[in-house]
């Protein structure tokens, strides 16, 4: 409902932005911002698969002087560069939250918590964006996604998860992503990229192809990785973005590289091709951005079900 109600005023709030022709100016110009972004399938009422997760965000210019960039991908480009720093945690849980022991073919309840420093490389003139990313963390008890889930269980009034005992164990994240974006059509009112993503590591390898597709008031998406730092100041547009990923291994399902844990899917029980799709608005104003979307998920295994969440993202610069 929620949802409804903002996607019903947006198009009001468009036509009252593009009657101002406030543009971009110096003073309006940042350096960096910080960003949280929460998603929950409190958002789409399944409370399966997917449960929750928290991102941090912190991209500074002035991270372009560390020596670390050099790991990173099109670091030596001669686009626009930015760097950044995120902290991501993500919880998962099988279909049902209340059985102790593992029912077989389902997912095992896992979570995974890492620290990634990345690099979006913009060229306008191609309109390509590079994205590169390294991501480092750990999966397992340790990141606390059981204590997290049964406390707001009890605070809702709601019955709380049991089997997180059989979780995926403790075990090391070393995972790498390389992003790349090309502009098909700059409109105006409307942009539409293609990409293409492939990610390595102990916790994902797989491939994906998709597109990003935006409609409203909006600067160009590769003028600059900053929101805040296009022409204009005042930005309101919906975007949908959808992907085919091709998956060869999947730490959450599949379990650790390294140790024992007490329930996993087998290889064959994943499903190879997982379509995924999302919509959703973004406002910018001055220095203060927010973001509202809806995903949703094929299957990711056999006997699995379509699953969803949605995600809030507040952005502030400095």
């Amino acid at each position: 409902m929620f949802y409804r109600q903002c996607l019903a005023t947006l198009p009001f709030l468009v036509s009252c932005l593009l009657n101002q022709a406030q543009t971009f100016s110096f003073s309006h110009y940042t350096k960096g911002y910080y960003a949280v972004n929460y998603s929950n399938d409190f958002f789409t009422g399944t409370d399966r698969y997917f449960t929750q997760g928290v991102r941090h965000d912190l991209v500074l210019l002035s991270m372009e002087k560390w020596k670390l960039r050099r790991i990173l991908v099109g670091n030596k480009g001669k686009g626009q560069k930015t760097y950044g720093l995120s902290l991501d945690q993500d919880c998962f849980t099988p279909r049902t939250i209340l059985s102790p022991k593992p029912l077989p073919g389902e997912r095992p309840y896992s979570g995974t918590n890492f620290l990634s420093f990345f690099l979006v490389e913009n060229n306008l003139l191609a309109q390509v964006r590079l994205t590169s990313k390294l991501d480092v963390g750990v999966t397992g008890p340790c990141v606390l996604c059981e204590q997290e889930q049964k406390f707001i269980h009890k605070s809702l009034n709601q019955a709380l998860p049991i089997g997180w005992e059989n979780q995926i164990g403790n075990g090391p994240v070393v995972n790498y992503t390389v992003r790349f974006e090309k502009g098909v059509l700059a409109q105006p009112l409307a942009n539409f990229n293609v990409l293409a993503m492939a990610r390595a590591g102990t916790l994902y390898t797989d491939f994906s192809l998709g597109f990003h597709l935006r409609f409203g008031k909006m600067n160009n998406y590769f003028s600059t990785f900053i929101p805040f730092n296009g022409r204009s100041i005042f930005q309101a547009y919906l975007y949908a973005k959808a992907a085919a990923k091709f998956v060869a291994f999947n730490a959450t399902l599949q379990g650790r590289l390294v140790g024992n844990d007490a329930y996993v899917l087998p290889a064959p029980e994943l499903e190879r091709m997982v379509l995924q799709y999302e919509q959703g608005f973004a406002m910018v104003y001055k220095k203060l951005a927010i973001e509202f979307g809806i995903t949703t998920v094929s299957p990711e295994f056999n006997r699995g079900l379509y699953h969803g969440w949605g995600n809030c993202r507040l952005l502030i610069g400095f």
